[in-house]
């Protein structure tokens, strides 16, 4: 839901914006964010 953090921690998120192919890696990074938020 915050996916700001994610692309400063992670400097190939911010590929992933141009990338449609990373742009899939980063709903990743997004998923396993959330689930870590979710404990």
């Amino acid at each position: 839901m915050w996916p700001w953090p994610s692309v400063l921690l992670s400097p190939w998120s911010i590929d992933g914006i141009t990338g449609p192919v990373d742009l899939n890696v980063f709903r990743g990074s997004l998923a396993e964010l959330r689930a870590l938020a979710g404990r």
